[in-house]
């Protein structure tokens, strides 16, 4: 979801939707479950691990698990030191060592159920440090190989790195694979939401059904819990809302791209939303190549009183990305300059959420893309340097992002969103006047077309590897920015 405060007046924009898990996946969904949100772990840190590993195979025990398979004692006990040397590197933290050591045991033990067993809990061990790390091909292929030796969780979590990777397909068929073999109700709710996203209407109505028939009959009394009897009800709202503004769509279609809106007083903003469009995306081309027109973008415009209800977003925002541009509009609303100029600003700042996304997945922190979005909105920098030295009464500490400026926005309470997409644009802004036009070109480039690490890219690129580090590293060119 990539949303707009308003279109009347300031345009604050948030991340979230299917594109970040904390979104997509219902409450009560354990995100950790499927994967951890991306934290650059720095070389000498331990990371976390999320309790979906740690309570998944013996290894994890306060002791080492003992092998007792009726082997022969010499093999017996070369499977438990491999066991024993594992546990220690986990210790420590040493997830790539612990797998190597397994692998070699599994190598001479392939029928130890024990040894598979473990080895599969390491990799899905090692699969999520590598998402922390940013790097997800490697993660992907642990959590393939954990897998195939029969690690549900890994299974799931493969699905989420398909997610991230945009693969919006793939993820899907994982986790209808994974509800054959669990019944888990919380996989189904992804599933609800994937169909939404993807506006498959009927897919998601009947998921929904079968959400609330294996609640009513794995609940005492026979009824759902009132938080999935919320869930229900919000996304059967949502699925009616969708529904009826396809009964009465018009389509305004150009290329691979195309408008559509159930209001006749909607018609004359199509021609200007898909003018924007084409020019927001030819000058994105400059990033990371054109845009693919074999695939569609749609960009729809629907009438503010059922904007919410149509796409989940919370009351306060003027807009959403989720595969699909959703703007809202007054039911009333009049092509003016104003409002055509309103309307191209938003159009421009989701078409670029749009043109990430299909090139970059879901890798980039909120700071970055809402930074880039900002840029290629067409907002200007001394607007949010007057805005943010007047808030932060001339003093530069004030303005010091915390920890939530590396982490998703979506959460970010109302009053704080203005301050958190200032700061996002005015960093990405003063990083590229302080490193050459073309930083962020090459950064995308390696991240996103060769498949680097993105926070190894930005270390090696910028010295820094979060949006708390760099704001901190280019304290000097903001304050003069500011001129503080």
């Amino acid at each position: 979801m990539r949303i707009l405060v308003t279109l009347i007046s300031l345009f604050l924009f948030v991340a979230g939707g299917f594109l970040l898990f904390n979104e997509l996946v219902p409450p009560g969904f354990s995100i950790t479950a499927l994967m951890p949100s991306l934290q650059p772990e720095t070389a000498d840190s331990v990371p976390q691990l999320p309790p979906v590993v740690k309570k998944s195979s013996p290894l994890f025990d306060q002791k080492p698990a003992i092998a007792q398979q009726d082997l022969p004692e010499k093999q017996a006990m070369h499977v438990q030191e491999s066991l024993r040397s594992a546990y220690g590197r986990f210790q420590t933290g040493d997830y790539e060592g612990a797998v190597l050591l397994l692998r070699e045991a599994f190598k001479k033990e392939p029928a130890n159920t024990l040894v598979k067993q473990n080895l599969a809990t390491a990799l899905l061990a090692l699969g999520f440090v590598r998402t922390q790390q940013g790097q997800m091909s490697e993660a992907e292929g642990y959590f393939e190989e954990s897998a195939r030796l029969g690690n549900i969780d890994a299974q799931t979590s493969l699905a989420a790195v398909k997610m991230r990777q945009g693969h919006l397909d793939v993820a899907g068929g994982l986790f209808e694979d994974n509800f054959s073999k669990t019944k888990d109700p919380r996989t189904l709710r992804v599933l609800i939401d994937l169909a939404l996203n993807q506006d498959d209407l009927e897919k998601a109505e009947s998921l929904s059904t079968k959400l609330e028939s294996l609640a009513v009959n794995s609940t005492p009394g026979g009824a759902p819990e009132d938080e999935l009897q919320q869930f229900l009800k919000e996304r059967r709202a949502r699925i009616e809302a969708r529904r009826q503004f396809s009964k009465s769509q018009e389509l305004v279609e150009r290329g691979f791209l195309e408008v559509g809106f159930s209001s006749p007083e909607f018609r004359p903003f199509a021609e200007p939303a898909l003018v924007a469009a084409e020019k927001a995306l030819d000058d994105l081309a400059d990033l990371l190549g054109p845009f693919p027109t074999s695939q569609r973008l749609r960009i729809l415009l629907i009438a503010d009183s059922s904007f919410q209800m149509n796409t989940g977003a919370p009351p306060w925002a003027g807009g959403f990305f989720d595969g699909t541009i959703r703007i809202p509009l007054p039911q009333k609303a009049v092509l003016s300059k104003s409002s055509q100029d309103s309307l191209i600003r938003v159009v421009r700042h989701e078409a670029t959420h749009a043109y990430l996304y299909t090139f970059c997945g879901d890798i980039l922190p909120s700071w970055l893309s809402e930074g880039l979005a900002q840029r290629y909105e067409g907002k200007s920098i001394n607007s949010v340097t007057q805005g943010l030295a007047m808030h932060s009464g001339r003093n530069f500490e004030a303005l010091k992002p915390g920890p939530e400026f590396n982490e998703s926005f979506v959460d970010a309470k109302p009053k704080e969103v203005e301050r958190l997409y200032s700061r996002a644009f005015f960093l990405t802004e003063v990083i590229s006047e302080s490193k050459g036009a073309t930083i962020w070109k090459e950064i995308l480039s390696q991240a996103c077309h060769q498949k680097a690490s993105l926070y190894g890219v930005l270390d090696h690129q910028l010295n820094a590897r979060t949006g708390t580090q760099l704001w901190e590293l280019f304290s000097q060119p903001l304050k003069a920015k500011l001129s503080l």
